[in-house]
């Protein structure tokens, strides 16, 4: 613990501990000195997106006719009415859920033949109410490889390829959106269409802060796959759509909408990521070193261009 305490933590405590009657003497100065060092680093950007975000949510709460919301539950303190519950019998406000296998009119669902109009009706209630509708028309993407390398990762010489899928933006010039997926294989199958293992993520992670909690021992996932000669891919979400609302002006969300707001049943963020997970499998049937049959079997909710977008729910 030596030098991680500042002049005015050192005075504070030893003053407490010294004369416990006078602390009050001592206490105006020590804490703002204590909190003006303790305090984060500006952050313009990311106070913006906090700002932006809110604007965004407000402008929807109002067309939406919600002027408050459900506060959220604490898992802190079990003498609020708000902590957490671990009473099973309390568990389920809402038992009377719809039956999936009946029908909006009434109709019981007894045979496979009823099954796709009822499955048609569960599509459109996570359309309306979940996931938010697809775009009638969404632009198609082009795939290239920005750069190839080779590395070893664990145990096994891979090769990873980074790639740019650039969404057409000929619609809206001023909104760019650019995809970018890695993909490694083993260096040892080249050719040999290994299967891929596809995963949400970021191609350039930041580094672990300090004093985050230890990783588990051993191999991690990617070297995992690599060694039983597997492949896998990393599509980074962030480059497809923002997690935040002020972004929904940006991303494929804003290209599609000309930079204009959202409607409130346009898709939303995790529906935008499920479309650019289909078009990065769309890339992954045409590598050479995946097996589309094996390696490309992620069936996001979206449609689009190329088979691998075909499957709706």
């Amino acid at each position: 613990m030596k030098g991680r305490f500042s002049a005015a933590a050192i005075l504070l405590v030893s003053t407490a501990l010294a004369a416990p009657a006078t602390i009050a003497a001592q206490i105006p100065s020590a804490p703002a000195m204590i909190s003006a060092q303790a305090a984060p680093p500006a952050d313009p950007e990311r106070d913006r997106i906090t700002a932006d975000s809110a604007a965004e949510r407000a402008r929807e709460m109002k067309l939406l006719g919600i002027t408050t919301l459900t506060p959220t539950v604490s898992a802190r303190d079990p003498s609020k009415p708000d902590f957490a519950n671990f009473d099973e019998a309390r568990a389920n406000p809402f038992p009377d859920l719809p039956d999936p296998l009946t029908t909006a009119a009434g109709e019981k669902i007894t045979k496979a033949s009823q099954w796709p109009a009822r499955r048609a009706e569960i599509a459109e209630a996570f359309d309306r109410e979940v996931y938010g509708r697809l775009p009638a028309v969404i632009p198609v993407v082009g795939w290239r490889v920005a750069e190839t390398i080779e590395e070893t990762i664990g145990k096994t010489r891979a090769v990873t390829r980074k790639l740019i899928g650039h969404v057409d933006n000929s619609a809206a010039p001023g909104i760019t959106v650019d995809i970018l997926m890695n993909v490694s294989t083993p260096v040892a199958s080249k050719g040999k269409r290994v299967p891929v293992v596809m995963s949400f993520g970021s191609v350039n992670p930041r580094p672990r802060p300090p004093g985050s909690p230890a990783l588990p021992p051993g191999p991690d996932y990617r070297e995992q796959l690599l060694a039983k000669n597997w492949g896998f891919a990393t599509l980074d979400t962030n480059s497809v759509q923002a997690d935040n609302a002020a972004g929904l002006t940006q991303g494929i969300i804003g290209l599609v909408n000309k930079g204009q707001p959202r409607s409130l049943e346009d898709w939303g963020v995790l529906r935008a990521w499920a479309w650019g997970a289909s078009r990065g499998l769309d890339y992954l049937e045409t590598d050479a070193d995946c097996r589309p049959a094996q390696g490309c079997n992620l069936r996001p909710f979206a449609r689009g261009q190329g088979r691998a977008g075909r499957a709706r729910l």
